[in-house]
């Protein structure tokens, strides 16, 4: 208990989300590719996989590199306004 009389509360996770047997996933083509000649691809087919996060993408439209910058401009969580910004960087450097 803490000096106000309210009790503490901790949290201790001692545990993984998903199991160890769980593979992570292959969401690059390329990678996906070279499974695929190794014939390794049709091993890891019956196998459980953890899903994706949200910076595992596959889209032609997703950068990492824009994505890295946007997190560095982001400025006390406003993302909004990183995007934005790069947006017209993305648009100026287009005109030229």
């Amino acid at each position: 208990m803490t000096a106000q009389g309210l009790p503490v509360i901790t949290c201790s996770r001692k545990y993984a989300l998903f199991p160890s047997f769980f593979i992570n996933p292959v969401y690059r083509e390329e990678e996906q590719q070279k499974l695929k000649e190794t014939g390794e691809l049709q091993k890891l087919s019956f196998l459980p996989v953890k899903p994706a996060t949200t910076q595992q993408n596959s889209s032609v439209f997703h950068d990492p590199l824009v994505n890295q910058i946007t997190n560095h401009i982001m400025r006390e969580g406003n993302k909004k306004l990183a995007r934005e910004i790069m947006e017209q960087v993305n648009g100026k450097l287009l005109e030229n």
